[in-house]
């Protein structure tokens, strides 16, 4: 029941074509880091017009470095057959929360991993 609500969405968002994305990470009862998908969009059924933001899915991450993140994101946006191209916005909530391999600070690899991610769809 639960893929077929899921792929009803899934629907949805590609009727609406344009999309929001969150994403955010939290460690699970075992300390593994997992990340929520969350699709923001506008669903237009005959005359009622409906915004809409629904939760897609957790995956497990590995890695919390920007470019792993961004990978990450992006392939998962692709399982779904949501193209990064009709993203219209992008939100991240505790994406970077620690230290990037190199050492640089939360601030400094939030705004890579979203520049990173504007980078990657870009024609």
């Amino acid at each position: 029941m639960g893929n077929a609500v899921r792929q009803h969405i899934i629907e949805e968002i590609h009727q609406a074509k344009y999309f929001s994305m969150m994403f955010d990470t939290t460690p699970d009862l075992a300390h593994r880091e997992q990340m929520s998908e969350v699709i923001q969009y506008v669903h237009i059924h005959e005359t009622s017009v409906e915004i809409k933001e629904s939760f897609i899915d957790f995956f497990e991450i590995h890695e919390k470095t920007p470019e792993a993140l961004a990978t990450e994101i992006l392939s998962k946006l692709d399982a779904d057959g949501l193209r990064v191209e009709d993203c219209r916005g992008q939100t991240y909530h505790r994406c970077s929360n620690g230290r990037a391999s190199n050492g640089r600070t939360d601030k400094d690899s939030r705004k890579e991993s979203s520049c990173l991610i504007r980078s990657l769809r870009q024609p």
